[in-house]
């Protein structure tokens, strides 16, 4: 049989194969290989991808922010959130600043102030 000519997928040089390879050969060396390779497997056509940044809400503030969807889920933004959600006399104080009143009419509303 005759030999196939094929171009590179990578540098395009001509490949001169026998038809038994000419259909799984897609590069003319393993430097191109490897180029190929690189370029295939990032993101998502990696195996060991678990998926880009995730969005999601603080359980204090509300506010969105970014994190790694295999990592265990965070519930809080920031630590200074974790903290005053944590605290039962931060948390009353801050709900009552989120709504916009000051610490004694926060206790005058049936909330306890600290």
């Amino acid at each position: 049989m005759a030999p196939v000519v094929k171009p590179c997928e990578i540098c395009a040089a001509p490949m001169v194969l026998p038809p038994s390879v000419a259909s799984r050969r897609r590069t003319c060396s393993r430097s191109c290989q490897a180029r190929l390779l690189s370029a295939e497997r990032r993101g998502s056509g990696n195996p060991n991808y678990r998926r880009g940044p995730a969005e999601w809400r603080c359980a204090f503030c509300g506010r969105p922010f970014a994190d790694r969807y295999y990592v265990a889920r965070r519930k809080y933004c920031c630590r200074d959130c974790q903290r005053l959600d944590r605290m039962d006399c931060r948390r009353t104080e801050a709900r009552a600043l989120r709504r916009g009143r000051t610490r004694e009419s926060a206790s005058e509303g049936g909330e306890p102030a600290c």
